[in-house]
């Protein structure tokens, strides 16, 4: 009877500190071009009194989001492989040295829908156990929900939506009564650099399209983290 090797999760551990490696780079980078400028606010007043637009003038150099997108998408490819890592890890242990035992094309499943989950697990799960499967299954996004974003105050009855260019509005404040003196004594700006995505399920707020990098790959490495450290428990 073979002896069924320990389970080895050594190239799935790089592949997260490698991610790790990228997020932390990316931040050095993106924190020094906040630093490397200033902002110069300024005011659109409407006609009637009651609506100010704000923008802003950035005074410094461009943000090189070229090639933060590439560091970024190296962090997110690091991530998805550690999963991927993860299931061939399981299979070579639960093969225990079976030398006709099929362990090419698996992957971790991820998936929005659990149709294409129970499409998808047939070939990329194969020789798993049900349980395990399950463990996969509990893991999927339309499972593991995260709550949509609080809106934002009342006062502000408009934020641009879009990536802001050269003297953009980035939102309108707007009074409930005439006020020709309306007026900020004060502005506070915070500049981030954002990831793309599709709107949270449900939601028709153009603002939630988008999440600042760095809030959202701390997130998804926790995640993975947390279903690494979920997979050694079950074993």
């Amino acid at each position: 009877m073979p002896v069924r090797p320990p389970l080895d999760l050594t190239s799935v551990y790089a592949k997260l500190d490698r991610a790790e490696e990228h997020f932390k780079a990316a931040q050095a980078e993106i924190s020094a071009w906040e630093n490397s400028g200033r902002y110069e606010p300024f005011f659109e007043r409407g006609a009637y009194g009651t609506r100010i637009g704000l923008a802003i003038l950035r005074i410094g150099p461009p943000p090189d989001l070229t090639r933060w997108s590439v560091i970024i998408g190296d962090c997110i490819n690091n991530l998805r492989s550690s999963l991927d890592h993860l299931i061939y890890a399981f299979a070579k242990y639960q093969a225990a040295g079976d030398p006709a035992a099929k362990i090419e094309n698996l992957a971790f499943v991820i998936v929005d829908l659990p149709v294409t989950f129970e499409k998808d697990k047939g070939s990329r799960l194969k020789g798993f156990s049900d349980s395990f499967i399950a463990l996969v299954a509990s893991m999927q996004p339309y499972v593991r929900k995260h709550p949509a974003d609080k809106n934002l105050g009342t006062k502000v009855s408009f934020i641009n939506p879009g990536p802001i260019q050269h003297n953009d509005i980035i939102c309108v404040v707007e009074s409930s009564e005439p006020d020709p003196n309306l007026t900020f004594h004060s502005l506070s700006v915070a500049i981030k650099v954002c990831i793309w995505h599709k709107l949270h399920e449900g939601s028709t707020n153009p603002l939630e399209q988008r999440t600042a990098y760095d809030v959202l790959l701390a997130m998804l490495i926790g995640e993975i983290r947390y279903v690494i450290d979920t997979f050694k428990g079950a074993m």
